[in-house]
């Protein structure tokens, strides 16, 4: 090609001299290859040595790839074996859960009711509460201090608290009952949101004050009831619109009034205004949940006070006469529509 001659010799000359100083010369295409290849030519120890920078610094990405994927590998089946254990422990909670709402069941005070009221238990019968007293026994002594499991063994203690207070052991009774009224309280205060333990607790106290009454012991069952009416009321600040809760304080309020009025440990005034805040509270709730346990609890109030004489009060006699008819007429519809119940409000009527 005459267009890519030298012009002269001495152009001849220079890319000859650019060659055999490593340069690119004017004879060759300047394409970026060709001029790639001169400067690594010319500059082997420095491309070398670069080469090995880039190929150490290659590897180590690779490993680091290589070590992330196999952490992630890791990662995974660990967040795997978790999930797996999560899921069985899922699975065995709702096991014991269902567990308890069986034997919680056939071991309430409804269904031990036959039981209680009979002269000597059956061999047959010694053997199935000891046999569900021992699966509670277990369950109250179950080790963890989470949450859940600290709420289960407070129940399980305050069952077996109950179990054996059926089969005639008191001091194992009081003793099984105070382990869960303690973990209660305890729950309580942590979780002041969680309204359950503070009724549950407040319950508890009820129970013992309930206990305290059938042992003869008239001061130590008021001082449960009085703890338990404190835990009422605190659960009733919380949730106003509860019936649930408006309708156990009054009716505990109903018990001490009672218990007071016969004691006469308190100033008429505070008695009467005692028993005033029960009815109150029984009316609402009895208004808000007509086919609910209040109305039947809002009676019993209703002749408690009716039997509770200020003598030279006329007043109080014509409240308590007002009293009386307003229970005899609650009694009257709940048999009507209840014949069942025929036991539960005989004594009332």
């Amino acid at each position: 090609d005459r267009t890519r001659r030298y012009e002269t010799a001495t152009s001849l000359g220079q890319d000859v001299a650019r060659y055999l100083e490593g340069d690119a010369v004017e004879a060759c295409p300047p394409t970026l290859r060709y001029r790639f290849g001169k400067f690594v030519r010319r500059n082997r120890p420095q491309v070398a040595a670069a080469a090995l920078v880039l190929g150490a610094l290659l590897l180590g990405i690779a490993g680091a790839t290589f070590g992330l994927i196999r952490a992630e590998n890791a990662r995974k089946k660990v967040l795997v074996a978790l999930e797996q254990e999560v899921e069985q422990r899922v699975r065995a909670e709702r096991a014991i859960a269902r567990t308890l709402d069986v034997l919680d069941s056939v071991t309430s005070k409804d269904s031990l009711q036959a039981i209680t009221t009979q002269q000597k238990l059956s061999d047959e019968q010694k053997k199935f509460l000891g046999a569900v007293l021992e699966y509670y026994q277990e369950l109250a002594q179950e080790k963890g201090r989470d949450q859940e499991t600290r709420a289960r063994t407070a129940a399980a203690a305050r069952r077996v608290g109950y179990l054996q207070s059926v089969l005639g052991n008191r001091k194992l009774a009081s003793e099984m009952m105070e382990q869960s009224r303690n973990e209660l309280a305890a729950l309580a205060e942590e979780f002041p949101e969680n309204l359950e333990y503070r009724d549950s607790l407040a319950r508890s106290w009820a129970s013992l004050g309930t206990q305290r009454m059938g042992e003869g012991d008239a001061t130590g069952a008021d001082e449960a009831w009085s703890k338990a009416e404190r835990c009422f009321e605190s659960l009733v600040e919380a949730d106003p619109e509860s019936v649930q809760y408006r309708t156990a304080l009054g009716r505990l309020l109903s018990d001490r009034g009672g218990l007071s009025w016969y004691l006469f440990e308190r100033p008429e005034e505070a008695r009467y205004k005692m028993h005033q805040r029960a009815i109150s509270l029984l009316e609402q709730a009895a208004s808000s949940d007509q086919h609910g346990p209040a109305r039947l609890w809002l009676a019993n109030a209703y002749y408690r006070f009716s039997t509770y004489e200020i003598p030279e009060d006329q007043r109080n006699r014509a409240e308590r006469e007002s009293m009386a008819l307003k229970g005899y007429e609650i009694c009257k519809q709940l048999l009507a529509e209840n014949p069942d119940q025929h036991n539960s409000l005989d004594a009332i009527s």
